[in-house]
């Protein structure tokens, strides 16, 4: 992302935090990566924001999709999120929605159009881990919900990720903009993955 920028400055790397700060078609823009997790999120959103007061965050990420229509390669714009997680739970009540701003929403599509990309936009779950918060069952690991992904599907659930409901939920009390897109590198419905040679 940082080579489509101009007057890039960076990158400066704290733990899993690289950050590079330049302009994009005019407007500033930082490109920041928190690593994994709805807890690496909080601290980059929350860190963020004493530097820039009315800020825009898009998370740009990967996922695992549920439906198996959704090609290896699409995008998954979140809409919503379901909060598998528990962070945000020391933010907000446990009934708190995790919703996309629709500006951030409407520009990745529009941007995802203009590319010529196959996307989806629905509601994402935000888990706390890879394995069993997401319903992986690893030999000699027993996990408590092995159906999970069979649920969620169920309910109308779009993809699995670890970030987009934490971000979601403190823009909301912030009263910022946020979206997040996601490339979908596995489809758990077809049990597919991307290839990493590709």
């Amino acid at each position: 992302a940082a080579a489509r920028m101009e007057r890039v400055r960076g990158p400066w790397r704290n733990r899993e935090f690289v950050t590079f700060t330049g302009e994009f078609s005019g407007a500033p823009v930082s490109v920041v990566s928190t690593g994994i997790g709805p807890d690496n999120t909080e601290i980059a959103v929350v860190e963020l924001c004493a530097c820039v007061p009315e800020p825009t965050f898009l998370r740009i990420g990967t996922c695992g999709a549920l439906p198996a229509e959704v090609g290896i390669g699409d995008l998954a714009i979140t809409t919503a999120a379901v909060r598998l997680e528990n962070m945000t739970s020391f933010w907000v009540p446990d009934g708190y929605p995790a919703v996309a701003h629709p500006d951030a929403d409407q520009a990745l599509a529009r941007a995802a159009e203009e590319e010529g990309a196959r996307w989806h936009a629905g509601i994402t779950a935000t888990a706390p881990g890879f394995y069993a918060a997401q319903g992986r069952e690893v030999p000699g690991w027993p996990i408590r919900f092995p159906g999970l992904p069979d649920t969620l599907l169920r309910a109308g659930v779009l993809n699995f990720e670890m970030e987009a409901s934490a971000l979601l939920v403190l823009a909301s009390i912030r009263r910022f903009r946020a979206g997040c897109v996601c490339v979908v590198f596995a489809n758990r419905a077809r049990n597919v993955f991307i290839d990493p040679e590709g």
